[in-house]
Parts: C-alpha cells; structure tokens; sequence
C-alpha cells in the first residue's frame, strides 16, 4: 500500500504538446525531480491526475535527463507528446540547452533536438516480423488481452505484427 501522505506534495504542471497559436494540443501531466519518487509513487501520482500519460523527469548517468512514463493504470516505454512536451518545458524553465540533447528510457536512450523552444524528437523505425498461425492466438488473444470473437472468421496463413521493442508492453 501506498503512504499517499509522502506524495500528496508532489506539482504536477501540465503541458499540451502539439499546439497550434496557443489552442488544442494533446495534454501531458510532467513531475520535475523525480528521482524521490518510487515505481509504486510515480503509478499513483499518474493515477491521480487522471492525464493520459505523464513524464516524470529525473536525473541521468547516460543522458542528459531520464524519463519515465506512466498512464493511469501502467508505465509505458515512450511517449512521443510527453516527451515533447517536458522538453519544450524545460527549455523554457531554462533547464536544457537549445541544440541536441538526450533522454533515457527505459527502452534506451533517444536523441532530442531542441530549436526556438520547439523540441524534435527521434523516432525509431518500426519493424514488423512474421507470425504463424500457431502464434496468433498468443498474440492476439494473451497479450493484446482481445476476446476469441473478436478475431476474423476464415482461414488465414500469413500474419504480420508490428513489434515494439520494449518488454513493458503486454
């Protein structure tokens, strides 16, 4: 169980990514210094803001920030507006450089640009890898958590999935 006591002091800013002239955008929650904070900590902080991801930034021996991610209900390897976001913050807190930078996760680190404010982030390519029909049920059934009926009807032979390179995805 939680101490929510030893977290109930914690300033979430929140920061819309990808706005246009000020409007819109898609919301991020962001936690500055967290390294203080636990796995468990950081899931309930997500949790209590209610945002769809929040960025919880804290020191790095490897890159310039580490990041971690968390929704609601489980932290995430990456995301993409988050990220964006927390730099484009930072950046106008005066805590990161103008120019290339770099941020660890848990899924490795990624190259950040940051020019005017404005954050550009490296996306790894997708790869995708073939599956055989005796996969497919692991697949899509286990750990995508889909119910049998909602599979197609007939008989296919070939599957591709896209894979994420991360073992935090289910």
């Amino acid at each position: 169980m939680i101490n929510i006591t030893t977290i109930a002091q914690v300033s979430v800013m929140v920061v819309n990514a990808f706005t246009f002239n000020g409007q819109g955008g898609n919301p991020a929650g962001i936690v500055l210094d967290a390294d203080q904070y636990s796995h468990a900590q950081k899931q309930e902080i997500a949790k209590l803001g209610g945002y769809p991801e929040t960025a919880f930034v804290s020191k790095s021996t490897q890159a310039d920030i580490k990041l971690d991610f968390y929704t609601p209900n489980r932290q995430i390897a990456h995301c993409g507006h988050a990220t964006v976001a927390t730099f484009a913050y930072l950046s106008q807190l005066g805590k990161v450089k103008q120019g290339k930078l770099t941020k660890e996760t848990v899924d490795g680190n990624r190259d950040i640009i940051l020019a005017n404010d404005l954050a550009f982030m490296e996306q790894r390519p997708e790869y995708y890898e073939d599956l055989s029909a005796a996969d497919v049920d692991r697949v899509l059934l286990d750990r995508c958590r889909l119910p049998k009926m909602t599979l197609w009807k007939g008989t296919v032979r070939h599957y591709r999935i896209q894979v994420f390179p991360t073992s935090l995805y289910p």
